[in-house]
């Protein structure tokens, strides 16, 4: 499970669920402030989803890459992005995402190679 929050500095929470039903928290993240959306998806093909979260004041996309050892990537977006999408866009069998940016008026897509 993930949340994302913070008007000021952001921060993303993970917890992973246990075989009992319960969870137990997995890692906290600095983000950039005023996250808005987020999705998971594999976007790596390993088997396992990304977790990635838009953050409208702070004009980026993190994208938090599991594993053994998670790594938070930082993706700048020009304007304020708010939306986010995955799919297959280009028809290649692998997951892309796109994002929707506020204030510029146009939406960036990122192909997955």
């Amino acid at each position: 499970m993930a949340a994302a929050s913070g008007e000021g500095a952001g921060s993303l929470a993970i917890w992973h669920g246990l075989a009992d039903g319960s969870f137990r928290a997995a890692g906290r993240y600095e983000i950039a402030s005023g996250p808005t959306k987020s999705a998971a998806a594999d976007l790596t093909g390993d088997g396992s989803a990304e977790v990635l979260v838009a953050s409208y004041a702070g004009g980026e996309v993190a994208v938090l890459v599991g594993g053994n050892a998670p790594v938070l990537q930082r993706i700048e977006i020009e304007g304020n992005p708010y939306g986010l999408a995955t799919g297959d866009f280009d028809g290649d069998g692998r997951v892309d995402f796109a994002v929707a940016n506020d204030g510029v008026d146009y939406v960036s897509v990122f192909l997955t190679r």
